[in-house]
């Protein structure tokens, strides 16, 4: 995944201030439809980052470059 492309602070929570955050990379899959629909390719997938914070709980999630493209297309997501 594209980090250096995403704003976002890896070093500090932005709940608590705690600076022991977790990542990992994973994909969505079909049990995860229901947080990101239609993101994926064929089979529904698409990247994400998951950032923890270990001190509060506070868990973020970043979709890959070509999930947020589908999503500005897709009829499922609105802007807000």
């Amino acid at each position: 995944m594209e980090r250096n492309q995403m704003k976002m602070n890896l070093r500090q929570c932005p709940e608590c201030e705690g600076e022991r955050l977790y990542a990992t990379e994973t994909q969505t899959w079909n049990h995860t439809a229901v947080l990101w629909p239609r993101l994926g390719g064929f089979w529904g997938t698409t990247p994400l980052l998951v950032v923890v914070c270990s001190d509060c709980g506070l868990t973020r999630f970043y979709v890959g470059g070509e999930g947020r493209e589908k999503m500005k297309r897709s009829a499922k997501w609105r802007p807000v």
